[in-house]
Formats: structure tokens, sequence, C-alpha cells
């Protein structure tokens, strides 16, 4: 499975937990208990709309100490661009940058802790990619022993080994496809699949049992 197939098995698991009976709660569901205790004490909720979410995401995401250069902010080997950060560079501010590990297209950089913005790849063609294709990409390079490791290196390895994935996907599901060729739906039990029926012949009835 791909991470993203693999967090939708999870979640669909985790829901059956939640709708599951448990003897340990006199057979109700753990979204039973929860619905009974929010009755009587009602949890704290995070303010409607979209935008307090993302704040509250933010805040859970890791965090990396950086300051603004000439060109930009740069983390992982990644340049990433905001309008602000020209006036964050004239005053010379070291910033908070957090990130999320399954997304490096963007990152959320804060000056002062509280408010952050949000900051895209400085060359927007680059596609989406995860922290853990980063590090494979720098392991590889510096195996190869590149002398010096830069943005456009770690993409053009990461798509490498992306093409690498894609092929063995492909060549995975040729495999599946031609057993599934080979193997052909199952012949019926006790008829030999090679004898033609007659259907010009009267339907001889069958000796069965008859249950009561």
């Amino acid at each position: 499975m791909t991470l993203a197939e693999f967090e939708r098995w999870l979640a669909l698991q985790i829901e059956q937990y939640h709708h599951s009976e448990h003897r340990g709660l006199h057979g109700g569901t753990p979204l039973g208990a929860w619905a009974a205790l929010a009755a009587s004490r009602p949890p704290r909720r995070i303010a409607a709309g979209p935008d307090e979410a993302q704040r509250l995401l933010i805040h859970f995401m890791p965090m990396a100490p950086r300051s603004i250069q000439a060109d930009g902010l740069t983390l992982f080997y990644i340049r990433y661009w905001h309008p602000i950060f020209v006036a964050w560079r004239d005053e010379h501010r070291r910033v908070r940058v957090r990130y999320h590990p399954e997304d490096l297209s963007r990152v959320y950089v804060s000056a002062d802790g509280r408010h952050y913005v949000e900051a895209t790849y400085a060359d927007v063609r680059r596609p989406a990619i995860s922290l853990w294709e980063q590090r494979a990409a720098v392991r590889a390079l510096r195996a190869a022993h590149e002398p010096r490791l830069s943005e456009a290196l770690v993409f053009k390895a990461i798509g490498q080994q992306r093409q690498i994935v894609a092929r063995a996907r492909q060549a995975a599901r040729r495999a599946r496809a031609g057993k599934a060729v080979e193997v052909g739906p199952p012949a019926a039990v006790g008829a030999p699949s090679a004898t033609p029926v007659d259907y010009s012949k009267p339907v001889e009835p069958v000796n069965v049992e008859i249950w009561p």
C-alpha cells in the first residue's frame, strides 16, 4: 500500500473500533461513551471555520529555526519564498518554520511564534514531495559521493526514485494480470469442462437428499 492508502485503511479501522461493542463498556461502544460524557460535560471545541483548524494543525507540526536570506528561506535544501520575507530580511529576524512531513511544498513561517504565513516553493514548478523522499534522495546522493548537494540534485534524485517505483508497480500489475489469464475461471465441480453439452437430449433428474 502507498502511504495515502494506509492512512485511509487506518482511518477505517479506527472508525470500526469506535462503533464496535466493548465488554469493558458493558456492551456499549466507544462512540456512545464519548457522546454520553460530552452530553454531561461539553468538551472544548475549536472555533468554527478552516482557519482555526489550520492554526491548530500548525502548532502540532515539527519546527525548525531559520533566518531569512537574500534569496528567501532554505529548509531541507529547498528554497521557499513569501513577499513578507523582504521586510523580515531587512530587520534581520530569526523565524520559526513549521512543516508537514508528508508535504514539503509549503511551510508555515512565524516571526513572533504566534502568527504564521504560508510560504511555498520559490520555484513553483517543483512537485510536492515528502520528507521521507527528501531524506532518501539525500542518502542516495551522499552514497554516490556527490560533492555538493543542491535543490536541483535532490529533486532530480526524487524523480528518478519515483520512476523506479512506477516501473515496479507496472511490472507487478502485468504479472498479476498474466497470472489471472493463465488460471482462468474455475471449472464446475464434477463436470468435465472439455465435454460439450447436448441440449437436444431430455433432462435427466439427479438423486438428491431431501432434508425435512
